[in-house]
């Protein structure tokens, strides 16, 4: 009973400590902790965390639990070092601390004194030097020769990547634009405290992330951000720490339907010059279309009172449902509108139906009607290259900033065209191809004969090629693009 007292914690309130719950496919270690918190095997539930723990090092809800497993079976002086160290990492929510019952035996020990006294010395503030100290694990784990890191001030960011020179401007151009649009219009101020933003390299991001659908997660509590990409994957996670930064400030925890609905959201836009957005479709798109016109969407009143653990059990289909609402929200309101009502009416209704109601105009019941017309009425969009379909005729990998060619079908665009296996596709017609998501997209919507250009890396250097499509052969396997179809925010 006090596992699932305390995931309701860590799985339905992490967003307290900003932890993106897990998503589908994620380790199944940490449910079989609480498995096996459940049946009392505090064995097996030591060495899953101890596991746990070597592959992310000050992981605060593990060791949170690893005091709680150790005071358990009665060590309460190695229960009140897990436990410290749990506080140092992030893990600071004193009233969960105060009353698990876990922790009575630890409570009521001498060591736990230390504890109090830390509690009372650092109370809710955040950990102000925890991205620097994610950074020197993040190194220490993974080789310093590896990364580059440089420090923005004013957006509070210690940035490590390994890209090349071209892709890490880039990426610094994108998040300097995102930033500002999201804190002028959304989230009114940079964070106070430094976070780290790490775009793995893809032999440190297979051995970080616990599973290979995992493109990206954003943790507060340690100040870290980690993606694979820099593109779908980067911009949700980016939003996430933003946006948690305003939450800590605020003193508010908003729901987990409003947290990854804005941070899919944010997953493929435009951005004029003058500051204004556009919200672009993604591969989300047609799973809200397809399933609302099935009439396999759950009723908006449902989808703001899950918690994070119902809401990841669905995640597969619920990510593209609260990215559609939201984009709902943005088309009929306004964002700006609709974010600056519900932070007002926050203390009235956190779900966030007050804001709703009062920017959209109607009951929850009747905006559900609405939307699932406005979602059938826009309709979908062409996301699969079959033969006969226009193509470029490759296969590839993700990178962290393209889609390396493994291989290119005989007589194809791409062999017309010159390009060679090796080369990174970085662009299509100016813009950006992040992973083969996006590169599916992009060739998705076009006819044969079309002709596009693309942007390559060769070797060290950048290249521009224009390719006149082709059909897809039918003796192709798939589509001709066969990237892992990857999760944002684990976040999560």
């Amino acid at each position: 009973m006090t596992r699932v007292l305390l995931r309701s914690t860590v799985l339905a309130g992490l967003l307290a400590l900003g932890i993106a719950p897990p998503v589908a496919g994620a380790d199944d270690r940490e449910e079989r902790v609480i498995e096996a918190f459940g049946r009392g095997d505090l064995a097996t539930a030591e060495r899953l965390l101890e596991e746990l723990l070597a592959a992310d090092p000050g992981h605060p809800e593990h060791l949170y639990n690893l005091a709680c497993a150790r005071s358990l079976r009665g060590d309460q002086e190695d229960a009140a070092r897990r436990l410290l160290e749990a506080v140092d990492a992030g893990f600071r929510d004193r009233r969960i601390i105060e009353e698990d019952p876990d922790l009575a035996a630890l409570r009521a020990h001498a060591a736990f004194a230390a504890v109090r006294e830390v509690l009372d010395r650092t109370g809710d503030r955040p950990n102000a030097d925890a991205a620097r100290s994610s950074l020197a694990a993040w190194l220490d784990r993974f080789g310093p020769s590896r990364y580059r890191v440089e420090e923005d001030r004013e957006r509070s960011l210690v940035i490590a990547t390994s890209l090349g020179e071209a892709s890490h401007r880039e990426m610094i151009e994108m998040l300097d634009a995102q930033a500002d649009h999201q804190v002028r219009t959304l989230f009114g101020r940079h964070p106070e405290h430094p976070v780290l933003l790490v775009v793995a390299t893809p032999e440190d991001a297979a051995r970080f992330f616990a599973s290979s659908t995992t493109a990206g997660l954003y943790d507060h509590a340690r100040r870290r951000l980690v993606t694979r990409d820099i593109g779908e994957s980067l911009r949700h996670e980016f939003t996430h720490l933003l946006h948690h930064a305003q939450m800590e400030r605020l003193g508010q925890k908003h729901p987990i339907w409003i947290q990854e609905g804005l941070a899919s959201l944010y997953e493929a836009y435009v951005l004029a010059p003058d500051g204004s957005i556009e919200f672009t479709p993604n591969s989300r798109h047609n799973v809200a279309f397809r399933a609302t016109r099935a009439g396999a969407m759950r009723p908006w009143s449902e989808v703001l009172a899950l918690d994070p653990k119902g809401f990841m059990k669905e995640a597969n289909r619920l990510y593209p449902q609260v990215r559609s609402m939201f984009e709902f929200i943005d088309a009929e309101a306004g964002l700006p509108r609709f974010w600056e009502a519900y932070l007002r009416t926050y203390s009235q209704r956190p779900d966030g139906s007050a804001a709703l109601e009062e920017v959209l105009g109607e009951d929850l019941a009747a905006l559900d009607k609405r939307w699932k017309r406005w979602v059938v009425e826009r309709g979908g969009i062409d996301d699969s290259v079959r033969p006969g379909d226009a193509s470029l005729g490759i296969e590839g990998e993700d990178l962290p900033d393209g889609v390396k060619v493994t291989r290119i079908l005989p007589s194809s665009a791409a062999s017309a065209a010159g390009v060679r296996r090796g080369d990174v596709l970085l662009a299509i017609d100016e813009a950006p191809i992040r992973s083969g998501r996006e590169m599916l997209l992009a060739i998705a919507a076009r006819r044969v004969g079309e002709t596009v250009s693309l942007r390559l890396r060769r070797g060290a250097g950048t290249i521009e090629l224009a390719a006149v499509l082709r059909p897809l052969p039918r003796g192709a396997t798939g589509t001709g693009i066969s990237p892992p179809s990857r999760d944002r925010g684990a976040d999560r």
